[in-house]
């Protein structure tokens, strides 16, 4: 556990260089996460919303994990790397699949996507903030509800390429400049979560026999065991 005087020194040098459109963007990510008082975070500064996220210990001297994976997704990956030198022990956590997906899909919207969009739901806004409109006015509570609201919305397109970069790679803090990311990423398209027993995974791909022995291709061994090459 980190001397909280120093813990709170490091959230708060994170928290000063948050900008306006990053907070938004976090505000959306854990809007409806049960125990967050919606007025409140309406209401938050950048110190108010990291004040937000203690009160409710998703944020603790031993564990800032929920913290460093909001910064990875909404791309500020400055402070997301403060975070991790700062905090070894950053475990696996997820962010609700529905928000993550509406917020990819509002970071790849074109003007012209953002000009037909809004026109069909009759509001003036920018993406992060009609991903709340869409929110309120259509249900959105699960990945098929999602689909069928975003499609209708004519950005099918971007609900499928939202789609291709959920990884089961994004739950295992995998760096995304590893060289095994879109190795694994295609073994596993769309897997939310990976397939291991014990130490190896259960594509018996990812091994193979040289006459009666095995060989097993070590790529490496993370948190949730050993990953092979498949042949």
């Amino acid at each position: 556990m980190m001397d909280p005087t120093k813990f709170r020194s490091i959230l708060y040098d994170v928290a000063k260089q948050l900008k306006d459109d990053d907070l938004k963007s976090l505000k959306f990510l854990v809007t409806d996460i049960i125990g967050i008082d919606r007025q409140r975070l309406e209401e938050a500064s950048n110190t108010d919303f990291l004040l937000i996220l203690m009160d409710q210990n998703m944020i603790t001297s031993s564990d800032v994990s929920f913290l460093a994976e909001l910064l990875r997704e909404i791309r500020r990956l400055d402070l997301h790397k403060t975070v991790i030198n700062n905090f070894r022990d950053i475990r696996t956590c997820r962010l609700p699949v529905i928000k993550v997906l509406m917020f990819r899909i509002a970071q790849s919207m074109t003007k012209s996507n953002m000009r037909d969009v809004c026109y069909y739901y009759d509001v003036q806004c920018d993406a992060v903030d009609l991903m709340t409109v869409i929110e309120a006015r259509e249900p959105v509570g699960s990945v098929e509800e999602l689909r069928r609201v975003i499609n209708e919305a004519g950005l099918s397109r971007l609900y499928d390429a939202a789609l291709q970069t959920l990884s089961f790679c994004d739950g295992t803090g995998c760096d995304e400049l590893c060289v095994h990311r879109q190795l694994w990423s295609e073994k596993f398209p769309h897997q939310l979560s990976p397939l291991f027993n014990g130490e190896i995974l259960l594509n018996q791909d990812d091994r193979c026999t040289d006459g009666e022995n095995t060989v097993e291709n070590l790529l490496g061994e993370g948190r949730l065991g050993k990953v092979y090459r498949g042949q």
